[in-house]
């Protein structure tokens, strides 16, 4: 609070970026409290990194409960390959579990990491099933990390990458646990496809270091796209309760930013967007009972007043800002100059 004062912000309109803890719900609502111009409903927005690791963790939750069970993240300090989690049912190719494929390239992952002996033992495995082939750093297993959804994506891409050489480690009867079919290297590879759209999504996020909110809309908006497409390329009958549940928590937050007018006027502002992409996706907006024009009429609205409000410190700044032009540019002065009005 006392930076919003130091700064002259508590009388500005201003926007957060939030995720959904209590505390920073409470912070949201003291800020409105302070700030005039500040809606704690409207102008805190949920931070979108942390709404993929959402949906993606309510996915693969979706995952675990097909057969009754979640999915769990093996801690490496505590490996023991006789534990409950290190045994996998059998089951037939039609009734596949996707979590059990999960929790072998996870445990195996694990075993990895148990000892330097156990990864020494397996990079050699990789240089000699891909003697003739180049795997780049791709020689070792990722693990799995709790508290980052898309550890569990890296950790299943890599382990894919080198399945031939996971397949020819777990030969000895003491790892034949870990071993995985044809088939269920196939799901694997489903899962990864089915989780690559929200991975490229969370670096496209992290790769900014200020992301903007006018990308939060368009983005849910794809992501949804993408994944009921994947799940129409493929026949992934048994991963579509995973898809629902991504989609579920998806929706809840579009439902969530639009109706937040920060966020549709910056996106609507951003020449990469504007009104061109909600147009082209009516068929989705129109899910939310929303269109383009909707959308439009908010920025509008947001527009007027903006234009017709008595700001002094805008008049103050396209002063010294015509000031200086007037200096520079002499030919934009005089009469009948209507560069106050473009800046207006």
């Amino acid at each position: 609070m006392n930076v919003l004062h130091q700064y002259n912000l508590d009388q500005k309109n201003v926007c957060i970026t939030t995720n959904n803890s209590s505390v920073n719900c409470q912070i949201a609502q003291e800020i409105e409290a302070i700030c005039p111009g500040f809606c704690s409903k409207a102008n805190a927005v949920w931070c979108m990194a942390h709404t993929i690791h959402l949906a993606a963790h309510d996915g693969l939750k979706a995952l675990g409960n097909n057969s009754g069970d979640s999915i769990t993240f093996t801690d490496e300090d505590s490996f023991n390959p006789m534990s409950i989690s290190s045994l996998v049912n059998p089951t037939d190719g039609l009734h596949l579990e996707y979590n059990s494929i999960i929790s072998k390239i996870s445990c195996l992952t694990s075993y990895f990491h148990h000892s330097p002996q156990q990864q020494d033992k397996f990079v050699t495995t990789v240089n000699l099933v891909y003697e003739n082939h180049k795997t780049g750093n791709a020689n070792t297993l990722l693990s799995q990390v709790p508290t980052q959804w898309s550890s569990t994506y890296e950790m299943l891409n890599q382990a894919l990458q080198l399945k031939d050489a996971c397949n020819h480690f777990c030969t000895p009867e003491a790892l034949a646990c870990y071993w995985l079919s044809t088939l269920e290297w196939q799901k694997a590879k489903v899962m990864v496809q089915f989780l690559e759209p929200l991975y490229g999504a969370t670096l496209l996020i992290c790769e900014s270091t200020s992301p903007m909110i006018n990308q939060a809309l368009p983005l849910y908006i794809l992501l949804i796209k993408e994944i009921r497409q994947v799940l129409e390329q493929y026949d992934v009958a048994p991963i579509e309760p995973a898809a629902q549940a991504m989609v579920r928590k998806m929706s809840k937050y579009i439902s969530m930013v639009l109706s937040q007018s920060p966020v549709i006027c910056e996106s609507i502002l951003d020449p990469r967007i504007k009104q061109v992409f909600f147009a082209t996706h009516e068929s989705t907006l129109a899910e939310f009972h929303t269109s383009s024009l909707q959308l439009l009429k908010v920025f509008g609205d947001k527009e007027k007043k903006y234009v017709n409000r008595k700001d002094s410190q805008l008049h103050v700044n396209i002063e010294g800002t015509r000031g200086l032009l007037d200096k520079m540019y002499p030919s934009t002065s005089g009469e009948g100059c209507s560069f106050e009005k473009e800046l207006q």
